[in-house]
């Protein structure tokens, strides 16, 4: 035995490439939303509470999804 996992089927693989992506959007164009309506006027602020907020949504997601990578 080598060790090596046979890797998931296609469609599982997109499937999943999709529901991550579509929470990263999700999570950067609600963050974007967010932080206008906090801080409207202060640009910089907005950008601070937009790069805070997608960070933590990031580390959620990887968090939630419960799997690390395989070492080579």
């Amino acid at each position: 035995m080598s060790g090596r996992s046979t890797p998931p089927p296609l469609g599982r693989r997109l499937a999943a490439e999709f529901v991550g992506t579509a929470l990263l959007v999700v999570a950067v164009v609600g963050s974007g939303i967010a932080a206008s309506r906090m801080s409207p006027g202060d640009v910089g602020l907005e950008l601070l509470e937009n790069a805070a907020a997608t960070a933590a949504a990031l580390v959620a997601i990887i968090l939630r999804s419960g799997r690390s990578p395989e070492p080579t």
